[in-house]
């Protein structure tokens, strides 16, 4: 089989406090959608980098609600441990390097 197995439609942020009290503008919302478009995202479990990708996280869009609300939403692509890769790849999974001998936040 090509690709993976599982997508489902997950929302990824919105324009409510989120859990660390944070607030994103639409702007940053459509800035987001595009970085999201652009590559893929790696899917982990819980933010936790000790752990690899389970999945990706493709095909980002913004919908916004009567209500005010905007969301965030992309399809999540769970990965088949007996997959194959297809022969051609569009887009890559973006990693971040860090090197230093100190704590960073960024």
């Amino acid at each position: 089989s090509h690709g993976v197995v599982k997508k489902t439609e997950i929302t990824i942020s919105s324009n409510q406090v989120d859990r660390h009290g944070d607030v994103f503008a639409k702007s940053a919302l459509e800035d987001m959608v595009q970085a999201l478009n652009r590559n893929y995202l790696p899917l982990g479990v819980e933010h936790d980098p000790r752990h690899v990708p389970i999945g990706r996280v493709s095909n980002a869009w913004l919908e916004e609600k009567p209500d005010g609300l905007i969301l965030v939403k992309a399809i999540g692509e769970l990965f088949d441990p007996d997959d194959t890769l297809p022969e051609t790849i569009e887009k890559t999974i973006v990693e971040r390097e860090h090197k230093s001998d100190s704590l960073e936040i960024s």
